[in-house]
């Protein structure tokens, strides 16, 4: 994450942190360069408003959000159901550390569950039940994201697995 220092900074600071063409009218605030985001606020956005002084303490950073898709995810069926979910992000600095978890769950007919694969920004929850009644096991997945300057986000999602009771003989 590059910074704009708070005083005593040139141009050439701004052209270091944002990067592009060195010509002041295009660093306007939600152009190709400076991002729109709360911290660089302070920054015009039109050109024709520009002033150097504006940039103090502006930053590239775009803080991480993201989105579970499938939202919700579900799955409905004989035996053992499984939905598989990934986390779509946006901002941040790579390398980024993900960890998947169930936050909250219900269940029910002897319904059960666990957060079964996870892969970076992919994650499976498999759910069982009686095998003579069925069950359902549903909550909320959170996709936990650690990047590279230490910031952190919880990006959640819904899951809802329904399962019928197994027909024929058990083996």
């Amino acid at each position: 994450m590059a910074q704009v220092p708070s005083s005593g900074f040139s141009f050439q600071d701004v052209v270091n942190v944002f990067g592009g063409s060195g010509l002041l009218g295009d660093y306007y605030r939600g152009g190709s360069y400076v991002p729109n985001i709360p911290q660089n606020y302070g920054i015009a956005d039109n050109p024709a408003n520009l002033a150097l002084d504006q940039f103090a303490n502006a930053t590239n950073y775009m803080p991480m959000s993201g989105y579970i898709t499938p939202n919700p995810a579900s799955a409905s069926g004989q035996g053992a159901q499984t939905v598989y979910l990934s986390c779509a992000l946006s901002g941040g600095v790579a390398p980024y550390t993900t960890n998947w978890y169930i936050e909250s769950s219900t269940a029910g007919g002897g319904g059960t569950g666990s957060v079964l694969n996870q892969s970076g920004f992919g994650a499976s929850v498999i759910g069982n039940a009686n095998r003579t009644s069925g069950g359902y096991f549903n909550g909320v997945i959170v996709c936990y994201v650690r990047d590279a300057t230490g910031a952190e986000t919880w990006i959640k999602g819904n899951f809802y697995l329904s399962i019928q009771k197994s027909g024929g003989i058990e083996t």
